[in-house]
């Protein structure tokens, strides 16, 4: 019986095998991975920071502005009162 096909080599097997990931290769991957996620850590934190920030200033404005507009409404509303007592309506 023969074989249609010859034996590989050596050569031939490390040139097919070239392409694939080593552990190596692996645990370089593994490194360089773990070192973005923390640093993306890193700035998601400091992120995070500026927006509670942002957010606190936000809602220290939107409070003002309704008090004044409510004060605003206040001092309107006693105006047209002594407005219509002074023409007697």
């Amino acid at each position: 019986m023969t074989s249609a096909e010859h034996p590989i080599t050596r050569s031939e097997l490390r040139e097919e095998l070239s392409h694939y990931a080593t552990k190596e290769d692996l645990a370089n991957l593994e490194l360089r991975l773990t070192r973005e996620i923390a640093d993306l850590k890193s700035e998601f934190s400091e992120f995070k920071a500026e927006l509670k920030g942002d957010i606190s200033t936000l809602i220290k404005w939107m409070v003002g502005v309704q008090i004044g507009g409510i004060a605003a409404i206040a001092a309107i509303t006693t105006a047209v009162i002594a407005i219509a007592k002074l023409i007697g309506v």
